[in-house]
């Protein structure tokens, strides 16, 4: 959560009692990926729990419109809601604020450890998802337009980056903000149709630079020096919004050096199965770029691999 966020509680509360001492497969992350290979297992006959550390959900939460899914137009939180009810009705056990510390044991018997108890598992599937990078220079950020944007009605706000997420960022903003300026380092990444029609707004505005320094505290002094001519500029803003990229999230393992990539991504074939048998990972942890449809794809593959593995195993 963000310094300014207001937070949004998810409508699907846990389970009462809390999870069970074991099940055939258990899912960490309930983001897009975490769920579909919960259903997948799920209607596959097999126990399945997804802890998730926040709010059942996850990213899909903080978009504002989807435009891009297939069979699907509207917002992350419906659809993200949409997705959780139909897991449910599969019987897969949802848990929120049930973050994993670390995954011991060994494969095939993992041991998931949450603050309040080790659960056990045949099979585990890691879709933990990203964060957002930090600007070094911004110490007093919001992460979530969605989120944060009433905060900002009638004021001007900054939003850092230039690729799909600072887009979708600016384009929630510009509904309520009187000014919203978009500083990128380079030239624009976000969707050509998404961008036109967010540079087509009256207050939206952006400068191809780089942010050199912060002052004071709303209203921030923001020092911008700007790639076309070198010079410095000075712009004041009441918010400032930051999407410069992500950095993976995952629980410890037994064998991290094994598993993660030097970034802290998880290492997964074709089939999104890790170096260690009986563990999978899908989503955003992986290292793919942040969409819904890849998430998705990522998490039934990840399923079909776990219940084949299960299936011989037995």
């Amino acid at each position: 959560m963000s310094l300014f966020q207001v937070g949004k509680i998810s409508m699907f509360s846990a389970k009462p009692g809390g999870p069970k001492d074991s099940y055939d497969a258990v899912v960490i992350g309930g983001g897009p990926a975490g769920l579909t290979a919960a259903l997948y297992i799920a209607r596959y006959g097999l126990s399945v729990a997804v802890l998730e550390a926040k709010n059942a959900g996850g990213y899909l939460r903080d978009i504002h419109i989807i435009e891009n899914y297939p069979g699907y137009e509207g917002s992350g939180e419906e659809l993200a809601d949409r997705i959780i009810s139909q897991v449910k009705k599969r019987g897969a056990e949802i848990y929120e604020l049930t973050p994993v510390k670390y995954i011991g044991g060994e494969p095939g018997d993992f041991e998931i450890h949450t603050s309040a108890k080790v659960i056990k598992a045949k099979a585990v599937v890691i879709a933990t998802g990203t964060e957002h990078k930090r600007h070094p220079l911004i110490k007093k950020a919001s992460y979530c337009a969605t989120c944060d944007a009433p905060l900002y009605k009638n004021k001007r706000v900054l939003v850092v980056g230039g690729g799909n997420t600072a887009a979708h960022e600016a384009m929630v903003l510009s509904e309520v903000a009187s000014d919203v300026l978009i500083v990128h380092r380079s030239p624009f990444k976000a969707e050509k149709a998404l961008l036109d029609r967010l540079l087509s707004k009256s207050n939206v505005r952006d400068v191809l630079g780089e942010i050199v320094g912060v002052e004071g505290e709303r209203p921030f002094k923001i020092r911008i020096k700007r790639k076309e001519d070198g010079k410095e500029v000075v712009e004041e803003v009441d918010g400032i919004f930051v999407a410069i990229g992500l950095v993976p999230v995952s629980p410890k393992t037994k064998r991290d050096e094994l598993i993660k990539d030097e970034r802290g991504y998880i290492k997964v074939d074709l089939r999104m199965r890790t170096p260690v048998r009986y563990l999978y990972a899908a989503g955003d942890v992986t290292g793919y770029s942040g969409q819904v449809a890849i998430a998705v794809g990522h998490g039934a593959r990840a399923a079909m691999s776990l219940y084949d593995d299960l299936s011989r195993r037995s």
